[in-house]
């Protein structure tokens, strides 16, 4: 359950498998939990800190972000991520 939703984007419950990327984190399997236009939330096996830069992959498409909080929920985790905008083919 989400406690405290403070973002203005409306979520969309979602669900299917994604892999998780950041320094110290490699390949960890989490589950979709929701998706909104600017964010997506997660559910994993470990605890990743607020401000840490993730990678976020799915059958051969992928999003970076930054984790903006961490609830533990049960033995698992609720990860929010603030998506960073895709880049612009003029910025490549």
């Amino acid at each position: 359950m989400i406690k405290d939703n403070r973002r203005q984007e409306r979520r969309v419950r979602s669900k299917g498998q994604v892999t998780l990327l950041a320094d110290g984190i490699a390949g960890v399997e989490a589950n979709v939990h929701d998706v909104a236009h600017d964010g997506i939330g997660l559910v994993a096996p470990i605890q990743v800190n607020p401000g840490t830069r993730v990678e976020i992959g799915t059958h051969g498409h992928g999003a970076a972000g930054v984790v903006k909080h961490c609830e533990t929920q049960g033995d698992r985790y609720y990860l929010g991520i603030a998506l960073e905008p895709p880049e612009s083919p003029e910025a490549a």
